[in-house]
This record gives structure tokens, sequence and C-alpha cells, in this order.
């Protein structure tokens, strides 16, 4: 299976089939939407995936199922194994995370039948955020950079953040182990890697984690209104789309500045906010 595997999503209804981006649904808007209406924003149940098909950025809604990726064997969950299950293949059994909100979550190595597990842990004085409370553990997903197997591990509940991302790498023993390589200021919601690279979409913005460690954060990007971000590619342009709460959003690096352009559906340009967040204008 070379450590793909296909994820189950649970009591899933037919998927919502894709649409263009340029096509007359979708609305390339002139200028950022105002502060009233991102207020709105988190109040509205529109969430958007993006990808890119044969050279196209192309839009759907967002599935809200859980995901529960596959394992060859059945086991009994203990504390932390609960919630969504993210699934990696490894040379001597299976990594997987879990991650149930604020119930909790970790990552635990499996054997190739299930028989025997251990929990794998960051060391108590990993570095984490200045503002972190949680220095959570929740499995949010597996990904690889310049040929290192990277987890990622956060949580966003209420007000408070929790992000940072670990390298997974076997001992001289062959015991597997986390070791710390970035810390973001929330948790990582969206991500794309691309050869040396890394971009991470959290609430509070864009981060790239470069293969050699350096970590940056963009400037003069919040998403916190129209989060949580559901995808990230990169258009055939060179720009990245992110799929977020109502909105797509397209990101343009120039000159260590991110330039941004909006789109929102064409039937609800504009929101405002009455006994709820409500479309107050839509494309002629």
């Amino acid at each position: 299976m070379n450590g793909y595997i296909l994820a189950i999503l649970l009591l899933q209804p037919a998927p919502t089939p894709w649409d263009s981006l340029e096509a007359p649904s979708w609305t390339r808007l002139p200028e950022r939407p105002s502060n009233n209406q991102l207020e709105c924003v988190p109040y509205r149940e529109d969430f958007w995936s993006v990808a890119l098909i044969d050279g196209a950025v192309m839009v759907r809604a967002r599935s809200t199922s859980r995901v529960v990726e596959a394992l060859p064997f059945k086991y009994s969950p203990q504390m932390d194994q609960r919630g969504d299950r993210r699934v990696l293949q490894v040379s001597d059994g299976w990594l997987v995370g879990f991650d149930a909100g604020e119930f909790g979550g970790g990552l635990w190595w499996f054997g190739q039948d299930g028989q025997a597990s251990r929990r794998l842990r960051p060391l108590t004085g990993a570095p984490a955020h200045a503002a972190d409370p949680f220095r959570a553990e929740n499995v949010l997903g597996f990904t690889s950079l310049g040929g290192q197997t990277l987890v990622l591990m956060g949580l966003d509940h209420l007000s408070r953040r929790s992000g940072r991302a670990f390298g997974v790498n076997q001992d001289t023993g062959g015991n597997w182990q986390l070791v710390p390589v970035a810390v973001f200021d929330g948790s990582a919601e969206a991500w794309l890697a691309e050869d040396e690279r890394l971009y991470v979409i959290t609430e509070g913005g864009l981060w790239t984690l470069k293969s050699d460690g350096r970590v940056k954060q963009w400037p003069g990007l919040d998403l916190g209104p129209v989060g949580p971000a559901d995808s990230l590619v990169r258009a055939t342009d060179g720009a990245l789309y992110v799929g977020l709460r109502h909105y797509v959003l397209r990101l343009e690096e120039t000159g260590g500045v991110l330039d941004q352009t909006w789109f929102a559906p064409s039937d609800c340009l504009t929101l405002r906010m009455r006994e709820r967040c409500e479309c107050a204008a839509r494309k002629r």
C-alpha cells in the first residue's frame, strides 16, 4: 500500500459535484470583504473545499463527516483513541493519530497485526507557542518535508490555540519517537507540501516551514472570522487557493507580501447580520 490508506468517511452523503471557480456561480470580489461582513461569517454554515482538477481550481461544499482511515485489524479503543483517525503505514506497522477535539487525542504506534501498541508523546519540554495553553497532542494529519515524515498536532478550542509539527523517527533501537520541528500560533487547518517547503494555514494566517527548519508567518492575513480552512492548493499560475467558510481566497506571494483576492458565491456576494448572517446582495 506504500503508506497510502483510503479514508472511510462515515455517514457521508453523496458528495456535491465540483464547480469551477471561474463559473458564473462564483464571483471575484473587487476588494476584501468589510469588517462587518467578516464578523458575520462565523454564524454561517457554508464551508468550501478547493482542489486542482485538470489544471483548474475547483470548488465544492465541504464534507462534515468524520474521517476514519482504514486499518487491517480491530482494537479496543483506549483513552485518546477516539474521534477522527488518520493512518500512516510504516516499516514495522502503523502510525495512527486520533483527534477528538477538546476531548483529547494522540499518536500511537501499532504493530503489523495490531496486537502490540505504544503511545508516542512529545517530551515534556518540547517547544510550544508562548500563548499555547494546551500543548495538545491531537493528530491533525501526516505529511512529509524533505524526505522527513511529519505529524501535525494541535487544538483550537474556544479562544485558545495550540499547534506544532514533529518529525517522526526511529531511534537506534527501532522505537518511534517525536522530534520537535516547528511551532505555530494555532492548529494546522490545511497544508500543502512542495519539495523543500510546507505551507500551513492556521486561524492566524499562512505559515511556511522549510526543510532546514526555518519557519515564517506571512504578515497581513487573519483568517479567524472565516475559518477553519478546509483545503489549500497551488494553481498553475503559481497562486495559492484556500477553501474557507463562505469564501475562497487566492493568495499570491509578491515581494514578501501576500496579495489577496476574495471569491464569494454569486448568489450571496454581500452579508449582513440580522437575526442571522444573511445574504444582502446577489449577482445580477
